[in-house]
């Protein structure tokens, strides 16, 4: 946790420095996580933990429409509920992440330049905790929608697919779907 910490602070500082002409995104809102232990990421969206669903990010949008994002996000899977094929039952389990995404916005080949709508791709690294600490790699698609016409203000949803690094021996901490929905702040 304090590598993370540490990592996110000096890319801030050095970022902050050199931030001329870019665009920063900060981001609040929810998530949900799917760990049913299936490859389909739409199966029971009705059996995903949704407890304590917080999850904020830093984002920093770089020229040709690369990006680079730091997301933290908090969630909890009830005693009863099912994860990873198995049901939880002497206790709750709360979920913590911190994602490092490489972003790639391809909206405007799609929808325009001054469309209102936005797609991205990103590509990164985790740190996540269920039962125990564990590595992912994980890999999403998302999707913003602008409210205003300065662009200041837009509804960012996202789906990450990520695969534990250490999976066979992890316990309930395995590979797992993140769902998000955002509203997103953007400053230069």
């Amino acid at each position: 946790m304090k590598k993370i910490l540490i990592t996110l602070i000096v890319f801030i500082s050095f970022n902050f420095n050199y931030s001329q002409e870019r665009e920063w995104y900060l981001t609040a809102g929810i998530n949900m996580v799917n760990s049913l232990g299936s490859q389909n990421p739409f199966e029971s969206p009705g059996d995903w933990a949704f407890g304590n669903p917080f999850a904020v990010s830093v984002e920093y949008r770089g020229p040709e429409n690369f990006a680079i994002e730091q997301t933290i996000s908090f969630n909890k899977f009830d005693e009863g509920t099912i994860l990873d094929s198995a049901i939880l039952l002497d206790r709750d389990y709360t979920y913590f992440a911190a994602d490092i995404s490489f972003k790639y916005y391809f909206g405007q080949h799609i929808f325009g330049d001054r469309s209102q709508s936005d797609l991205y791709v990103n590509l990164g690294g985790t740190y996540f905790s269920i039962s125990e600490d564990n590595m992912a790699g994980h890999l999403g698609l998302g999707y913003m929608y602008w409210l205003n016409e300065d662009r200041t203000f837009a509804l960012r949803t996202q789906i990450v697919g990520k695969l534990a690094l250490n999976n066979s021996s992890s316990g309930l901490t395995t590979n797992h779907y993140q769902y998000f929905l955002q509203v997103l702040y953007r400053f230069k």
